[in-house]
């Protein structure tokens, strides 16, 4: 069912308050952002659909003639689309945490059967547990 079929609206020049949703044209490496500029009229679905596009995971949504994927591929929380004086709230979900491997409360496989450190896993897991915040106390 659409959003449209639920009686809700689905463009962004339709919606009571102003929305904006980022999104990196795969070809030119370049961020978009739904809901601004001559992306006003676009189609909410659609760009978060875009939006959320995580590489490996999900396919790129073409819309228009571009290829769109996770917006936040090059910004974490594109926080400078909330600064400026007209805006009053912001909502910022950081879902990227990393792990606590403490070996009491989680335990990292190892090789040898006992809980193991990061930079046993690999280079991949370094890179990723350094790309991370830290967990919030």
């Amino acid at each position: 069912m659409t959003l449209q079929q639920r009686g809700c609206r689905d463009r962004f020049d339709a919606l009571p308050r102003r929305l904006l949703v980022p999104a990196i044209d795969l070809d030119w490496g370049e961020r978009v952002v739904f809901g601004a500029g001559s992306l006003r009229s676009a189609v909410v679905s659609s760009a978060v659909a875009a939006s959320c596009a995580i590489p490996r995971l999900f396919a790129p949504v073409t819309i228009g003639d571009r290829d769109l994927i996770d917006g936040g591929i090059a910004d974490l929380l594109n926080l400078d689309l909330a600064l400026g004086p007209e805006i009053g709230e912001v909502l910022a979900i950081h879902a990227v945490v990393a792990p606590i491997n403490d070996g009491q409360r989680r335990c990292l496989p190892s090789s040898s059967g006992k809980c193991g450190g990061i930079a046993e896993q690999g280079l991949k897991a370094v890179q990723r547990q350094a790309s991370k915040s830290p967990p919030a106390c």
